[in-house]
């Protein structure tokens, strides 16, 4: 008999929750260009945002689904 995988379980995150970390984001950029310039900025605007693509529609999905 095959087995099967049962998906991980997570947490669900609320508008708010996305908001605090999208401001956090925001903040870390400015602070990357003040301190290391717009390179550094740009580059981490970049990371910030492929992270922001991949997690927040499925932690989002997520929140409607336990509702």
């Amino acid at each position: 008999m095959p087995r099967t995988i049962e998906p991980a379980e997570r947490l669900p995150a609320s508008p708010i929750f996305i908001a605090v970390r999208l401001a956090f984001g925001a903040a870390t950029i400015v602070v990357l260009l003040l301190v290391f310039g717009a390179l550094a900025a740009e580059v981490g605007a970049v990371i910030l945002l492929a992270a922001a693509v991949l997690f927040v529609p499925r932690a989002l999905v997520l929140d409607e689904h336990d509702r």
